[in-house]
């Protein structure tokens, strides 16, 4: 594992484990999300907003470890007020989640169409 690309406790913990692997998040709306709070604060303050928003809005998925709250879906971020945005400190989220409303919509009907590219037919 290269040593200047993982803080060291991380690096620690990850080689007592042996081969591990970091894998792309198979869930489109989880990243988006999780890119939307990361435009406007810094990576410490987003990784704090997220478990925040999924700590309240999400879903709660009990697991031999306890719980584990994930992201709400996109119903459920769009059903938001200002408020509730407000209310987990993330008021510049809530206009950043709803301007693409229409996006948003089509994400929520097309499901996994928006993970394959398209190309124009020639």
């Amino acid at each position: 594992m290269p040593t200047g690309t993982v803080p060291t406790p991380l690096r620690a913990g990850l080689e007592t484990l042996g081969a591990t692997r970091r894998v792309a998040n198979p869930w489109l709306w989880d990243a988006i999300s999780t890119a939307i709070l990361r435009q406007v604060v810094r990576a410490s303050q987003a990784r704090k907003l997220y478990r925040t928003l999924c700590g309240t809005y999400g879903i709660a998925v009990d697991t031999r470890y306890g719980r584990l709250d994930v992201a709400p879906d996109p119903e459920r971020v769009l059903a938001l007020g200002d408020d509730q945005f407000a209310t987990v400190s993330a008021s510049f989220t809530a206009a950043r989640c709803k301007r693409p409303r229409p996006t948003t919509n089509s994400t929520l009907h097309s499901g996994t169409a928006w993970l394959l590219p398209t190309w124009p037919s020639r």
